[in-house]
């Protein structure tokens, strides 16, 4: 049955009826598509020292900004940072930007 205006006539039980399956199909869709993101987030690989490239700006800086950091993680000798192992002490470093 249509409506003056060209549109499908739905009565208020097909509408009660639609709107419960939708409410059921959220239910369990929801829960389901949190672990598909969260498992497709766990494949992403971690960024290399490439990411963490030192640029020199070009041009004075507007501002010198000192920064004191802590790190559990052990210093990597090879790269003059610091590797993904734990260390037993904390570093303390400073540094200005």
């Amino acid at each position: 049955m249509r409506t003056a205006r060209g549109k499908c006539a739905v009565s208020p039980m097909q509408r009660v009826a639609t709107a419960t399956t939708l409410r059921a199909v959220l239910c369990w869709a929801r829960p389901l598509l949190l672990l598909v993101f969260l498992g497709t987030g766990g494949c992403a690989q971690r960024p290399g020292p490439e990411g963490l490239v030192v640029v020199r700006a070009e041009g004075s800086p507007a501002a010198t900004v000192t920064v004191e950091v802590v790190t559990n993680r052990e210093p990597d000798a090879s790269t003059g940072g610091y590797s993904d192992r734990r260390s037993s002490e904390l570093t303390f470093e400073r540094f200005t930007i």
